[in-house]
């Protein structure tokens, strides 16, 4: 099992973990983490892509270097694959709480992919923050959860209007549908 955790800077707490540690961003990072920097890569976005970053640059570079019956799993700085849903109170918790061999379970899968979370519950102070050109735009998202969408999200985290400029590439047959689901639904899968 080879889980991977992404991180914009280096903490002593996850150098203590099971994970192989990756870096990005603009810091300097030690050998005790990888880099996205070399070969494919798409690092002059990872203002606003963050650790999707890393993914595109392993993707690229290193998941040929895998056989097909591996593991490989992808976290952040704060969030984990963990052995079960336990409130975790210690670091001592999260270390051996932490997946680092693959449930038997998993055996006839392909994929393992988190629960989904919301994306409506946004805070107002962060709406305000990341969202005032949506909030221009249609400025119910500021009091109605109803209005808050996928779409909304992805233009706060990664980028106002780069969302819609995909969709405008994807071919026609699943642009429509795309379109609806990024501006309706409200649960979004996060890794």
């Amino acid at each position: 099992m080879n889980i991977f955790c992404v991180t914009n800077t280096e903490l002593d707490y996850l150098e203590k973990l099971p994970v192989k540690l990756a870096g990005v961003g603009n810091e300097k990072f030690s050998n005790k983490y990888i880099t996205c920097l070399k070969g494919k890569n798409i690092q002059q976005k990872e203002k606003n892509y963050s650790e999707l970053t890393f993914h595109y640059w392993f993707w690229k570079n290193k998941l040929k270097l895998y056989d097909s019956n591996s593991w490989i799993g992808f976290c952040q700085k704060r969030r984990f694959w963990m052995k079960s849903s336990k409130k975790i109170s210690s670091f001592k918790d999260l270390k051996n709480n932490i997946i680092v061999k693959s449930p038997a379970q998993w055996k006839n899968f392909d994929s393992i992919i988190c629960k989904s979370i919301r994306v409506d519950q946004t805070k107002k102070m962060k709406l305000i923050k990341r969202g005032w050109k949506n909030l221009i735009e249609n400025p119910k998202i500021f009091f109605d959860e109803k209005e808050r969408s996928i779409k909304l999200h992805f233009d706060m985290h990664h980028g106002y209007g780069i969302l819609e400029e995909s969709i405008k590439l994807m071919n026609s047959k699943d642009k429509d549908e795309f379109k609806v689901f990024v501006n309706k639904k409200k649960n979004l899968i996060h890794i």
